[in-house]
């Protein structure tokens, strides 16, 4: 298993693991390889993007809105784990509603017309971008 493999499996279960602690269970059938649903006891639904940042590589994610019908929807998170070489990963749990209220760190990128299938949402990671990120670590996440 390589290093951003590992990561990845460990995101994961700190997902699982958060969520099953406010009581969602994973679905037994995968949606995608980067997405997960999950279902609470009263039928209460979280579908969750996963979405990993390789700082020594990139500086921002995109997700393509295509394929969520170009729309947020309130039971849509996004797993944001963020990890560059000698550092221990952060794991941040936000919602797709952030979108709603684009600014310099959660973006949306719309395109015109024939060109709509390249619209997408962006988290840019950078210095400043920190301190608003923070509210969205999965440790600090008590309810959805």
């Amino acid at each position: 298993m390589t290093g951003e493999e590992h990561i990845q499996t460990e995101a994961k279960a700190a997902l699982t693991g958060k969520l099953n602690q406010l009581g969602y269970k994973p679905l037994p059938e995968r949606v995608s390889k980067d997405r997960i649903k999950f279902v609470a006891d009263n039928g209460d639904t979280r579908e969750v993007i996963l979405c990993f940042l390789n700082l020594d590589k990139s500086r921002s994610v995109h997700i393509n809105q295509r394929d969520f019908d170009y729309t947020l929807r309130p039971d849509l998170l996004v797993l944001l784990t963020v990890y560059m070489n000698d550092i221990n990963p952060v794991l941040y749990l936000v919602p797709s509603m952030v979108f709603t209220t684009p600014d310099n760190i959660f973006l949306v990128n719309e395109q015109p017309g024939a060109l709509r299938h390249f619209s997408t949402w962006q988290i840019k990671v950078f210095t400043n971008a920190i301190e608003t990120l923070s509210h969205y670590t999965l440790d600090a996440v008590n309810e959805l």
